[in-house]
Formats: C-alpha cells, sequence, structure tokens
C-alpha cells in the first residue's frame, strides 16, 4: 500500500477523536506545521469525520479512543510503557479508503508516533534548536516500509538538565521570551519529545520552573505533553532553591534558614506546600538534601554520622508528606535520591558508620548515581543490589561548573566517551533514569542526541555495538543537512569529529600557552595540522554551503569549530611568543600579532553566532572560555604574549631540536660587485630552490671581493657547529677542476670548502662520488665553525663558477641530524 500525505495540490487531514489529549492535539499541530515545511501545505486537524478528505491520518491513543477498541494492534501494544504502532487501514474511517494510523499505548507513545512520522519525512529534531532544514518535496509518499509496532524505550527516564544558564542560556531567554516561561520551555519539551524523551530538571540557577511560567502554566504545560519534570540533585519535593530564597525571611512561613536542623519546622512546611502544588503532576520526585545554593549540608566538621542521621530524618519526613498529600501508598509515588559528591559518603558509609545504602527507607526509591563531573562514572551498584526496587539511575555531565575547572563554552565531548562509560553503567544495572546536564542545550546539540539516541534505543547503539559513534554521527550529518552530497557530509563528519576530539582531550577553558609542546615531538605542529585542516574544511564547506542550510551549519558545525581552533591556535602562537622573546628573537612579535588577531577573530566568531537565523540565537556564545586561572571564569583573560623591543627587516633562523635548516634563497642579506649578481632558482633541484652567481663564467679567489650570501641563525648554546652546504650535483667546467665556495661565521676568516673530493670525475660511470651525486641529485660538503649562544651569521661566498647553493644545515658537532633523504624541514625563521 502507498500512502500520500501531500501531493501537488492536495495533503492529508491529521484526524484525532474528541477524546484525544490536549498534548497530543497540540503535538499534532506541530507535526501539521512539520509537513507543510516540506510540502508547502499544512494538513486541517479534524477533530471529526463528517467533512474529512479521502486520505487521513488518524492519531490515536489506547484508552483514549473508540476507534482504537477494535483495533487488533491496540491489544498488541496495550499496557506498554511509551510504545507507538504505525499501519495502514481501509475501513477504519468511514469515508476515507486510505488511513495511516498513528496509534500510541500512552500519551508519550503516541506523541512519539507523530514525531517519527516528521522524521520520516526528513524532519530533524533539530529543526529549532539547530535550524536543521529540510528538502522541500512536492510529493510526500509513505510505504510499506514505514509500517513498525516500536519497542518500549531502554531506560524508563530519559532526560536532561538545563544547568549553569548564565551567562548564555539567561541572556537567550530573556531576550527572545522575555525569562524562564512556558513559551521557551514550550521549545524545550519539543526538543525533548522529539528526541524521544520524557525527563527533565529545569534551570534553576536564577529561576524557579512552578513561578515563572508565570505561575505554573510551566508545570501545566510539561504535564499536558507528558513530559515528566524532576529536579535537580539539591531541590527537594518539587521546590526550586529560587524559591526559599524568594520567600524566607523572619516573618516568612518557612522561616529565614535553609537549615533542617534549625529550622525543621519552616522547611518542612515549605516542602508540604511544594508537594500540594506539584504533586497532581507527573514527576519523578527529588528527595533528601544539600546546603543552600549546592552548598555542603552540614559545617565542614561535621562528623560522618551525624551527616547521615540528618539524612534519614529529612527523608522519612519527605516521605511522610508525600503520603499525606500524594498517595497513602508511598510505593505509588516515583522517587529519586542523587548520590552526588559528598552525598555518596554518607549513602555508601565505612566500616566504623552504616549508610544509607541498605535502609529500607529508600526501597522504591531511584538511587541516581553520578559521574565525576568530568564523564568518568564514580560508582556502579553491587552485584546483590543490581535489580532493587526503584532501580538505578545515572546523573552524567556535558557541562560543569566547579572545581577543578569549569566548562560550559561549546561541545568538549567525544561520543565514544560517553558509549564506553554509559554501556558500563547499563551493564551495572544502571537502567531506571539517565539524565544528562545539558548546560545551555547549545551548542550541545551532538551529543545530546547521542545520549538520548542512547537512553532510548540501548539495543540498538549500547554494549551490542561497539564502535558505532561513528554510524550514529554520519547519520545525524544526513539527518541535519539532507541537501549536501556524500563528500560535503562526510567532510562535516571529519570537522564534528575532530574538533570534539580536541576539545575532549583538553577542555577549551584550560588550554593555556604551555599546555602543548613547541619543543618536543612536534607537538604544537602537529595540533595546528589538525587544527588547519579543520578550518580549512569549514571555509570551503562555508563557500559552498546552500543559504537556507548556512544558519544551520554556522550553529552546529562551523562556529564551534572554527571558534575552538582558533583558541587553540591562539594559545601556541602565545607559548611561541613567550619562547622567542625570551631568546631576544624578533619572531616573538610574529606570534603576538597572531595572537592579537585570534582575539578578534574570537570576538567576530561571537558576534555572527549571534547574528544568525535574523539573531535568534543572541547570548548563546557569552561563556567565558580562555585561560581559567580558577575553576570559575574570574580572572580569565585571553593568552599572554611577549613582544622584543627591536627594529626587525631580517630573516633569523632559530634553532629547534638541535639543528638549523635554511633555504637558501632565505637569505638575509646579499652583496655584490661591479656585474655581479645573484640569481635565484626557482622550483629548481632536489630542495625546490636553488642560489647561483652570475656572471655564470667567473671565477673568485677566496680572499678578494666577491658576491655574499648572509644567513641569521640563532643557537642555544655556544660551540662547534658542523655547516652542511646542499649544492646542486653540478660538474666542474673544466677538466680537474673544482666546486669551491667559502663559508665564515660572524666575522671570522672565510674557509674555502670543495663541494666535491679531490678523487670526483664528472660522467665516469666508475667514479663513486660522482655516481653518488647524480644518484642522490644533490652534493654533501661540511665544515666546522665556532658559534656564540644566541645571535650569529654566516656568509656564504661564491668562489668557482657552476656551484649552485640549495640548502644549508647548521647543527652541533657532536649531535648531527638524523639521516633522511631529503633532510629536515626548514626552521622557523623571523617575519
Amino acid at each position: 500500500m502507498n500512502f500520500n500525505v501531500a501531493k501537488q495540490d492536495y495533503v492529508a487531514d491529521l484526524y484525532l477523536e474528541e477524546t484525544a489529549l490536549s498534548g497530543v492535539v497540540k503535538i499534532a499541530e506541530k507535526v501539521a506545521a512539520d509537513i507543510e515545511l516540506v510540502s508547502g501545505k499544512r494538513p486541517r486537524i479534524k477533530r471529526e469525520l463528517s467533512d474529512a478528505s479521502r486520505t487521513v491520518i488518524a492519531v490515536l491513543t489506547v484508552g483514549h479512543s473508540e476507534l482504537a477498541k477494535s483495533l487488533p494492534q491496540a491489544k498488541e501494544i496495550e499496557g506498554k510503557r511509551e510504545v507507538f504502532s504505525i499501519f495502514f487501514a481501509k475501513d477504519l474511517v468511514p469515508g476515507s479508503d486510505n488511513t495511516l494510523v498513528i496509534l500510541g499505548s500512552d500519551k508519550r507513545g503516541t506523541i512519539y508516533g507523530l514525531f517519527t512520522l516528521s522524521e520520516k519525512i526528513g524532519v530533524s529534531p533539530l529543526l529549532y534548536w539547530g535550524d536543521s532544514k529540510p528538502i522541500k518535496k512536492e510529493e510526500i509518499s509513505l510505504g510499506q516500509d514505514f509500517v513498525q509496532v516500536s519497542k518500549e524505550p531502554s531506560v524508563k527516564y530519559r532526560g536532561f538538565f538545563i544547568n549553569d544558564e548564565w551567562p548564555a542560556f539567561g541572556n537567550w531567554t530573556m531576550k527572545s521570551f522575555g525569562g524562564f516561561n512556558a513559551n521557551m520551555y514550550d521549545h524545550v519539551f519539543e526538543l525533548l519529545l522529539r528526541l524521544k524523551g520524557n525527563y527533565l530538571w529545569p534551570a534553576m540557577w536564577s529561576s524557579s520552573f512552578s513561578l515563572d511560567g508565570p505561575g505554573l502554566l510551566s508545570a501545566e504545560l510539561a504535564d499536558e505533553y507528558g513530559v515528566i519534570i524532576g529536579s535537580s540533585h539539591h531541590e527537594p519535593c518539587c521546590r526550586a532553591g529560587e524559591e526559599f530564597k524568594h520567600f524566607k525571611g523572619e516573618d516568612s512561613i518557612y522561616g529565614n534558614e535553609w537549615s533542617f536542623i534549625n529550622n525543621k519546622e519552616g522547611i518542612t512546611k515549605f516542602w508540604e506546600d511544594g508537594l500540594k502544588r506539584n504533586g497532581k503532576f507527573e514527576n519523578l520526585i527529588t528527595i533528601g538534601m544539600r546546603g543552600e545554593a549546592d552548598s555542603l549540608l552540614l559545617r565542614h566538621d561535621s562528623s560522618l554520622e551525624e551527616n547521615i542521621n540528618v539524612l534519614r530524618d529529612i527523608i522519612t519526613t519527605q516521605h511522610n508528606l508525600m503520603r499525606e498529600i500524594i498517595n497513602p501508598d508511598i510505593t505509588k509515588i516515583p522517587r529519586v535520591f542523587v548520590i552526588y559528591k559528598e552525598v555518596e559518603k554518607f549513602f555508601y558509609g565505612n566500616e566504623h558508620t552504616e549508610g544509607l545504602i541498605d535502609w529500607e527507607e529508600l526501597d522504591g526509591v531511584t538511587l541516581m548515581l553520578a559521574d565525576d563531573n568530568f564523564q568518568n562514572v564514580r560508582t556502579l551498584p553491587r552485584e546483590d543490589l543490581r535489580d532493587r526496587d526503584g532501580g538505578w539511575g545515572m546523573y552524567y555531565h556535558f557541562d560543569y561548573h566547579g572545581a577543578p575547572t569549569s566548562y560550559e563554552w561549546v561541545n568538549s565531548t567525544h561520543l565514544s566517551k560517553v558509549w564506553e562509560q554509559m554501556t558500563m553503567a547499563w551493564e551495572f544495572g544502571v537502567r531506571e533514569a539517565w539524565i544528562v546536564n545539558v548546560g545551555d542545550i547549545k551548542p550541545q546539540e551532538l551529543p545530546l542526541s547521542y545520549f538520548m539516541a542512547l537512553a532510548y534505543d540501548f539495543e540498538k547503539w549500547g554494549t551490542t555495538a561497539p564502535n558505532k559513534c561513528d554510524e550514529f554521527l554520519e547519520d545525524w550529518v544526513a539527518q541535519q543537512f539532507p541537501a549536501l552530497g556524500k563528500l560535503e557530509q562526510s567532510e562535516i563528519f571529519y570537522v564534528l569529529d575532530k574538533y570534539t576530539y580536541l576539545n575532549s582531550i583538553r577542555r577549551p577553558e584550560v588550554v593555556k600557552p604551555e599546555v602543548y609542546s613547541i619543543e618536543h615531538y612536534r607537538e604544537a605542529e602537529r595540533i595546528l595540522e589538525l587544527v588547519a585542516e579543520i578550518e580549512s574544511k569549514c571555509e570551503k564547506l562555508r563557500a559552498i554551503m546552500p543559504s537556507e542550510n548556512l544558519d544551520s551549519f554556522i550553529g552546529l558545525v562551523y562556529f564551534p569549530a572554527v571558534a575552538s581552533a582558533n583558541l587553540i591556535k591562539m594559545s601556541i602562537y602565545a607559548a611561541y611568543s613567550q619562547y622567542f622573546a625570551k631568546l631576544s628573537l624578533p619572531i616573538a612579535n610574529t606570534f603576538a600579532d597572531k595572537v592579537e588577531a585570534g582575539i578578534k577573530r574570537d570576538n567576530e566568531l561571537t558576534d555572527e553566532y549571534h547574528t544568525i537565523a535574523d539573531g535568534k540565537w543572541y547570548g548563546m556564545g557569552l561563556s567565558k572560555h580562555f585561560c581559567f586561572e580558577s575553576w570559575n571564569d574570574e580572572g580569565w583573560h585571553y593568552p599572554e604574549v611577549a613582544r622584543v623591543d627591536i627594529e626587525v627587516p631580517r630573516k633569523t633562523f632559530v634553532e629547534t631540536e638541535g639543528y638549523i635548516a635554511i633555504n637558501a634563497h632565505n637569505f638575509a642579506e646579499s652583496t655584490t660587485f661591479s656585474d655581479d649578481k645573484w640569481i635565484v632558482l626557482e622550483n629548481f633541484g632536489k630542495t625546490g630552490t636553488g642560489v647561483k652567481a652570475y656572471p655564470f663564467t667567473k671565477s673568485f679567489a677566496a680572499e678578494e671581493d666577491a658576491p655574499t650570501l648572509t644567513y641569521n641563525i640563532y643557537v642555544t648554546e655556544s660551540g662547534e657547529y658542523e655547516v652542511e652546504c646542499y649544492t646542486s650535483p653540478s660538474n666542474p667546467v673544466y677538466a680537474g677542476g673544482k666546486l669551491r665556495y667559502a663559508i665564515s661565521a660572524n666575522d671570522n676568516p672565510f674557509q674555502v670548502v670543495n663541494s666535491v673530493s679531490e678523487d670526483f670525475v664528472g660522467g665516469d660511470y666508475y667514479n663513486r662520488p660522482w655516481s653518488i651525486g647524480v644518484t642522490d641529485n644533490i652534493h654533501k660538503s661540511k665544515n666546522k665553525v665556532n658559534l656564540n649562544k644566541g645571535l650569529n651569521k654566516i656568509t656564504y661566498k661564491a668562489v668557482d663558477p657552476a656551484v649552485v647553493l640549495e640548502r644549508i644545515i647548521i647543527y652541533r658537532t657532536n649531535n648531527p641530524v638524523k639521516p633522511s633523504y631529503l633532510g629536515p624541514e626548514e626552521s622557523l625563521y623571523t617575519n
């Protein structure tokens, strides 16, 4: 059977019965908009069949549909959690000869089925948050391959935590929506549901989810959509931490101190009112307590036993309130206890003090473990507790605000790390609840998409699918950029993979000049090469990017990748400037200039990010991201540079790794006399360039005036050095002649060097020196000189005709360069 959703001037109706859930109806409106975005035609939402078209998409929910009662498919999925069935039916809707049915086992199942239709026609879950544009189609046709019955989601509670939301997310929502209100959360809920999630910890730094809707609008909308609202690890009983700050006071019914010891009555009343207000919604209620503003529960000097006893009293009080207000059967109330930071000590106890781990009061409570804030899981359930009532959860991080360093800017998560840690958590029985701190949501779109996919369908992406992160990323790129060809998509894949790799091995906030070595193993150079490749691919992709995809490309790829690359470059350039300044080398100023250009570029990239999609994301690029000196951004700064206060028109080559390599045309000065001159030969010889004295017929005595070339060099130690010259494999112009040049170090006398041996005979294939020269396409000769630590000059003087200088290699006599056919790369030099 073939089903046309839209064709030419025709589009199917979306039919929802009068008994349909209001949240499902609202999502159907969003899917209708998706269909219009692809086809140009918007389906009608029909609540009655009297004027429905002959082609209908029927959206049904088990338990809320008369039509579903007669369907065998409803029996198949009834009682299952968040499952949908998609199939074709001929006679289901009177007057319709072609019906596509989206049937959910419950509210979320139906919503996931609707959004699966959106994905099938090419609409990305990041339609809003990533500005991802689908391909427009004149016809949308669905075949039998779209028929499916979904599985129950792998993890029961799956979602994310908006956190550390200032300055980025906070500025964005204040400018775009006027606050942390229901209009903004509508987009958050939609993202969560499109990613087939169901669980959210709302923003909490300066907002109160159940007050800012305004009022309960956000909480009511969440419940309408089927979004399960929780609260962070330190906000129990459905009340935001900011609420206590707002209501506390000497005359407040809640008292003035966030202390269960000193203000038990006030705190209990605070929780009671929260449960009365929000207990009617679908929640996963956080229990327990920490200190105000996510601090320690008790004083630093309090004992383990004191903390554990207070927590026992707290949780018992909270459970009693829930029995009174929500349900006398506490086992019917979903609850979570987050074992985070020092709470872990209270949970496990020690050999002297019994912890909470085996406490009966926690039976039926989901015990949520945590990572170390840097994506490394801390502890996992012991074998005898893996199947406990309430199960286990995991609080994971893609963003963190705290010691030893905060990281809140762009994505610094490599997908393979998420797979490795979360599959381990799953195998240890952590399967009830997964939530990830996603910071500002942007620009964490990629790891968030992966985390949600892993939680929804662990069987596809989890333990049985090692090394499938690349496959996920390929699919993700194709989903966001469907209009691009495979080659362009593969280039985006490369950029996303490599920039997140670089950010994961060292968070951007703590990339500093001293991080990557500029002296050993070509480390800084190798990083710069990768960075340059990332930048190059980004610029090439941007140049060919269709205009309708440019906002998405800049937001999802270009800004985070190029801004990260620019940050790394600046730090390495600053290191070079500091290094060369210590050596009093003017090249330090060149690198300092590069850092200043990078600072300008950093601000330009942020400004551009704030202008994409008509300024839709203003604020999302405001997080500080350079050279953190403490755990947070206080005292952050751009990398510090150093300069040399001397004049720079001359090239100075710098010793690195014990040698200096100079291509002959890069001389600092040259001298000529009369009609003499130097000719630079381009694209020549073994090394690519050469320098030859003219007139070609003229010979010079070493003691007379002759054309010279001067090379400025800097060495780190005084001592004896070899000056090895690479010259073209020429033959002497006269029988029995020589191929001589002269070398001087600083103001010392010239030494005359014959570039061929005394027994050299050109053209005689029995002559080994000649044979080696023409086989290797070079003559090599050398002499010893004494150099001073610091600046020196090497002067090369023409003597015999036919000598073409290609390269000069300088190294310590006791530390020759390593053998190779082409020789070392040219050294760094000023200018």
